[in-house]
């Protein structure tokens, strides 16, 4: 399964986001998933350079079975704007949205289904 991981980005190194979520990262792919979303490289400097990120992310999540948002969701969290985004865009084309620790253990149990 192709999974897509959303988390936040706003004013963090490219060293920092990939720590935020490596350990994520790391369980996905072991239980045999492949993992697309990151920090976008060379992201033209215009005052939209936000608005540039989330059209290459969204592309990335186009190939995507599910989405996978590192952090938790209540009904009072309010999400970055381009998770938000993100998170919508794959509900509205129907591509299942897991949050935190307890979707992070769905998709490792799905995966590790799948490869027995």
């Amino acid at each position: 399964m192709k999974v897509f991981i959303s988390r936040p980005m706003k004013g963090k190194t490219k060293e920092e986001i990939e720590a935020d979520s490596s350990l994520a990262c790391r369980l996905l792919e072991l239980a045999g998933h492949e993992v697309f979303g990151g920090y976008q490289d060379n992201p033209p400097k215009t005052k939209h350079e936000a608005l540039w990120c989330l059209g290459a992310s969204l592309k990335m999540l186009s190939r995507c079975d599910a989405l996978y948002y590192i952090g938790e969701r209540t009904k009072n969290t309010e999400l970055p704007r381009g998770c938000e985004a993100e998170i919508h865009c794959a509900g509205l084309y129907g591509i299942p949205v897991l949050y935190g620790e307890e979707g992070l253990r769905r998709l490792c149990f799905q995966g590790l289904k799948e490869k027995a």
